[in-house]
């Protein structure tokens, strides 16, 4: 491909590629694509040189976009995040100066697939930085969220102490300074590796904020305050790292308002309970998976995602128990009582439930009675071969004979459309 100036996303812009390209060397499936955007074939019909190399005969340039409509019996939102948009923050002259990059960029420079081969250079001259400051918190935890975010980001500060510590590592004779607000180490030997970047790589963590960053004659100067010992500094830097703070990602609410599922006030998804249904939607059948749900680290993600992995087959059952049930509506009269009532009919008998056989050795009826009701003996509904099977709604799911006191134990073996605090049942 002879256009060779496109600029390369997954390395967030820092070097360029062709217009015929693979996303990325774990791309899903591994197979190439051309940029419409900057194709030369595609835009003006002058070209085609892909297509006369290529001796598989892969390339079709009439080929176009399709939409495919399916039905699923359950959907795993895994939408992930974005760093936000770090032009807000003049004060560190991000827009300024090319040497001031984020902490995604600065991965991506540290990479051994990055744009520079894992060797650290300036982005402005390529030379080697010898004082490099990061600054922790720069959108999270803010006053005004017209321009930051009120939440901590949460994987902040291991990511930089990873980063302090390959800079030292790979190359001893920079000085790494890190500014933070506070340092929160909250995992497993997470504090352990902190206070291992800081006595065996001696990295310069400063309790403080950078108040500003100018550009001047090669260097940053940066001027930033050490509140532990209550005095002000002036660094003169190569490079300055922004940790940026994460956000969900613009397609999030849109799909939630397509699902009907829940967000809070910042776009994440709400789980059903943050404990007993952790990675399920208050919308059955919708599942959560990582950044979606609010910002966590790599192991927290693979965790969710493998326990959103384990609900979907689950669900699927009960979607397919649900329908093989028969709704009985003789009992509708009860609601007025709190009392709802249903007939279940097992799916491999079948003459179950029929008028040939309206009982049937394998139905019951199934009735759902409020915390509070209490029927007497002859208020039970009856209907000829239906043995009754009684729940109570803030009952276990024990099954209650018509003689039988219910007794008000607190459980809830229904779903969670039927609501415990009130006598009305939701019949969804």
């Amino acid at each position: 491909c002879p256009q060779k100036k496109v600029p390369n996303a997954f390395n967030l812009g820092l070097d360029t590629r062709r217009a015929i390209y693979i996303p990325f060397a774990q791309a899903v499936p591994k197979v190439a694509t051309i940029d419409p955007d900057y194709c030369n074939m595609l835009k003006n019909g002058k070209c085609g040189v892909c297509a006369k190399v290529c001796s598989a005969g892969a390339i079709d340039y009439k080929q176009t976009d399709t939409f495919i409509e399916q039905e699923y019996g359950a959907i795993v939102a895994a939408t992930g995040f974005n760093p936000i948009d770090l032009s807000k923050f003049d004060e560190f002259a991000y827009s300024q100066s090319p040497d001031v990059v984020s902490s995604l960029e600065f991965e991506r420079l540290m990479n051994a697939a990055g744009p520079t081969s894992g060797t650290l250079l300036r982005p402005s001259d390529g030379t080697h930085p010898k004082t490099i400051v990061f600054v922790q918190c720069v959108g999270s935890r803010c006053d005004g969220v017209e321009k930051g975010k009120p939440y901590c980001s949460k994987i902040c500060c291991m990511y930089t102490a990873k980063h302090a510590m390959l800079c030292r590592e790979k190359y001893p004779d920079t000085d790494v300074y890190v500014f933070y607000i506070d340092v929160r180490t909250p995992g497993k030997n997470f504090d352990e590796f902190y206070r291992r970047a800081v006595e065996q790589y001696g990295v310069h963590y400063i309790k403080g904020m950078v108040g500003k960053v100018t550009p001047e004659g090669g260097k940053l100067k940066v001027q930033a305050s050490d509140l532990l010992e209550n005095r002000q500094l002036h660094i003169d830097a190569d490079m300055v790292v922004l940790a940026a703070a994460i956000e969900p990602d613009k397609s999030a609410r849109p799909l939630a308002t397509m699902l009907t599922a829940s967000m809070d006030t910042n776009d994440f998804f709400t789980e059903a309970h943050p404990k007993l249904r952790p990675v399920e939607s208050p919308t059955a059948g919708v599942f959560l998976s990582g950044m979606c749900q609010g910002p966590k680290d790599i192991p927290e993600t693979v965790a969710q995602a493998s326990a959103a992995a384990a609900k979907v087959p689950s669900w699927d059952t009960v979607i397919k128990i649900w329908q093989s049930v028969r709704v009985i509506n003789d009992f509708s009269f009860h609601m007025n009582q709190g009392v709802c009532a249903f007939a279940f009919s097992r799916p491999y008998r079948k003459t179950a439930g029929t008028r040939k056989d309206p009982g049937g050795k394998h139905s019951f009826v199934i009735i759902l009675l409020s915390d509070d009701t209490r029927l007497s003996h002859e208020q039970h509904p009856r209907r000829d071969n239906f043995p009754i099977r009684y729940i109570y709604r803030c009952g276990r799911g024990r099954m209650r004979s018509p003689s039988t006191e219910p007794q008000q134990t607190c459980y809830q073996p229904h779903s969670s459309a039927v609501s415990c605090s009130s006598r009305r049942t939701d019949h969804r």
